[in-house]
């Protein structure tokens, strides 16, 4: 279990159950520190989705009644959260299995929440590299270390009347 928790917060990765029924929460510690959660704060599924970035939750929330609960899908969405306290904003990527009774009725889900807000936020930034590479009115191209070219934008083929394949 020691070893499980370590790996658990090297990896940013916290384990969640939700018993439907009573619409309980359950954390790890993990997920907990994760999220920002005192250990005191009482979890419900209320607290849970009060998290969710205000422009994923209804999108996140339909996914979760039509795909998961509806059609037994697994739950695995990357959504935006806000931590409790200090508000920061984290990209989480959630995974969870739909757990049944015997007669088929959904009873509760148990799965993982891993912070990838280093991931989506460097993601980001070279999107945001790109506009600027395809867009600028400057020629540029790149080469690697044996001076070849591997990349030129359009404005370096539009000045030079070279294609990018050329």
């Amino acid at each position: 279990d020691n070893a499980l928790s370590s790996a658990q917060e090297a990896g940013e990765l916290g384990t969640f159950t939700i018993r439907l029924g009573a619409g309980a929460w359950q954390v790890s510690d993990t997920l907990r520190a994760i999220l920002g959660l005192p250990r005191e704060q009482a979890l419900s599924l209320g607290m849970m989705w009060s998290l969710v970035h205000d422009d994923d939750r209804k999108p996140l929330k339909a996914f979760f009644q039509d795909d998961v609960l509806a059609r037994h899908q697994v739950f695995d969405r990357e959504y935006r959260v806000r931590r409790f306290g200090d508000g920061k904003l984290l990209w989480v990527h959630a995974l969870g299995k739909l757990q049944l009774d015997d007669d088929g009725v959904p009873t509760h889900i148990r799965g993982t929440v891993q912070d990838i807000s280093r991931r989506k936020f460097a993601e980001e930034a070279l999107w945001l590299a790109n506009q600027v590479f395809e867009h600028t009115s400057e020629g540029i191209v790149v080469l690697n270390r044996n001076v070849r070219i591997v990349a030129s934008n359009p404005a370096f083929s539009a000045i030079t009347g070279y294609s990018a394949e050329e």
